[in-house]
């Protein structure tokens, strides 16, 4: 299997996390708790590759197998679809529901710090229902 973590630098380059520091972080964070298991690694690290950057799936399924990039592709919200109905695909899948709890962990700590500005309370709710609903 290619690094996934190279591909993600690569793919992510350029693009910051709301405090300034390489979206790539963010990656790395959700997908630590993974670290024992290539594949769910692996669609950690590349959670939003689909959704944030030029990488297509079959980049993905192509470099990292069909396991990674099926769950990559559950974790990708397509413009169809409601935020609600995003999350309501997400939790029949047990792998991307994991992925996607540390993805909502990871977003709303940075929203509660006491420096982050730009997070409002809908956002903060929105991750909250998420977490509840993925929870269940």
């Amino acid at each position: 299997m290619a690094d996934p973590l190279a591909f993600a630098i690569w793919k992510h380059r350029g693009q910051e996390y709301r405090d300034g520091q390489p979206y790539v972080h963010h990656c790395q964070r959700v997908a630590a708790p993974f670290y024992e298991n290539d594949v769910l690694y692996a669609a950690a690290i590349l959670h939003d590759v689909l959704e944030d950057t030029d990488a297509t799936l079959r980049d993905v399924q192509k470099r990292f197998g069909v396991n990674v990039s099926e769950i990559v592709l559950v974790l990708t919200r397509n413009e169809q679809e409601t935020y609600a109905e995003y999350i309501e695909r997400v939790k029949l899948h047990s792998d991307a529901k994991k992925i996607k709890l540390m993805d909502l962990g990871d977003n709303l700590a940075h929203c509660l710090r006491p420096d982050e500005l730009e997070c409002r309370r809908g956002l903060i709710d929105r991750y909250t229902k998420a977490i509840r609903e993925l929870a269940l």
